[in-house]
């Protein structure tokens, strides 16, 4: 058995000292990077009670004599504030709207679906886009009595792709 510990041996100090002939240097470490602050572009929202609104797409607009009362105020900008992408939205958030700015119901509108609030000038209208107690569609759209038709139109002509014209068939939501 002495033969096969000498080559054994023998193996292991070949290994080694071909480890130590190699004269390549060492990676350095990852040189360091200074701390940045990431750019968020948000969308548009408001936050109070839970629910998500985004903000109407133009030229959805309110006219003051479509102001209800006051529903809450802003409590927090996050476009001014947080550089974190990771960052969830909590109540009284608002992406544009700063601290203190007023938000106020929209006609006999559920303060569960629309919202409005000023900026620079104009009322701007805010949209329930989420409402975790929600469970139907009429749940998060109060559109009971207010809609003639449904339609899914195409990107690309404006085409209406889909019409649903029938009150019976919506009012199941």
């Amino acid at each position: 058995h002495l033969p096969v510990a000498i080559v054994v041996a023998s193996t292991i100090a070949m290994l080694v000292v071909a480890c130590r002939a190699d004269d390549s240097p060492s990676p350095s470490p990852a040189p360091s990077t200074p701390t940045s602050a990431s750019i968020i572009d948000w969308v548009d929202f408001i936050r109070p009670d839970g629910i998500t609104y985004l903000r109407a797409a133009p030229p959805s607009t309110v006219g003051t004599a479509d102001l209800g009362p006051e529903f809450g105020r802003v409590l927090f900008n996050v476009s001014k504030n947080v550089t974190d992408p990771s960052y969830r939205a909590k109540d009284g958030d608002s992406a544009n709207l700063d601290s203190g700015t007023a938000v106020y119901t929209v006609g006999d509108y559920a303060p569960s679906f629309r919202l409005t609030a000023r900026r620079d000038g104009r009322l701007l209208l805010y949209e329930a886009d989420s409402n975790p107690r929600a469970r139907r569609g009429s749940d998060l759209l109060d559109i009971g009595g207010r809609v003639e038709h449904i339609a899914t139109e195409s990107a690309v002509d404006g085409r209406e792709l889909v019409v649903i014209d029938d009150p019976r068939r919506w009012s199941r939501w």
